[in-house]
């Protein structure tokens, strides 16, 4: 009984992500709520699913509003995740899969890799340990070219900010 009653409590703590609630995280929200019947990760499903049209993501098939799609029910998921999940989403298609071809190999998930590599200091991006401004870094890192280091810190940087502001 003991046991039994030590697995009921131990349950919230593998579940619940490292960073606290799901809306911390928009991409580990779509991993849980989405995941299971659609890729299970946000990019490759945004990227083969989704395309950009006025700049708001709508079914590449369809030609659907995803928005209005999701608050009709589909997902069954709050305006606030809704929200989380197309801003996603959006962000995605615009960066066109630009971490992950040139930065996840060594770094990883982009969102894991912002949240604990990365923090701003004096008003700059900079690398939490090393202390290096990422922008000046960048122009000598990963292959990328000066509009790709905008995209790339851009996508740092909304992680970060939204991390910061739950």
């Amino acid at each position: 009984m003991k046991l039994l009653a030590a697995l009921f409590l131990a349950i919230p703590v593998i579940v619940l992500p490292a960073t606290g609630t799901l809306a911390d995280n928009p991409h580990q929200l779509f991993e849980t709520r989405c995941g299971r019947c659609h890729d299970m990760h946000a990019g490759p499903f945004a990227r083969k699913k989704l395309e950009l049209k006025n700049g708001e993501a709508v079914s590449a098939r369809s030609n659907n509003d995803i928005r209005r799609y999701l608050e009709w029910g589909h997902g069954k998921l709050t305006d606030a995740e809704i929200s989380q999940i197309v801003l996603l989403f959006e962000e995605i298609l615009r960066s066109d899969g630009l971490f992950a071809q040139k930065c996840a190999i060594c770094h990883g998930r982009g969102y894991t890799f912002a949240r604990n590599d990365l923090t701003y200091r004096d008003g700059k991006l900079v690398g939490r340990y090393s202390g290096r401004d990422i922008n000046a870094f960048l122009a000598w890192h990963g292959r990328l070219e000066s509009y790709e280091i905008a995209t790339i810190t851009g996508l740092f940087v909304r992680q970060l900010e939204y991390s910061d502001s739950k």
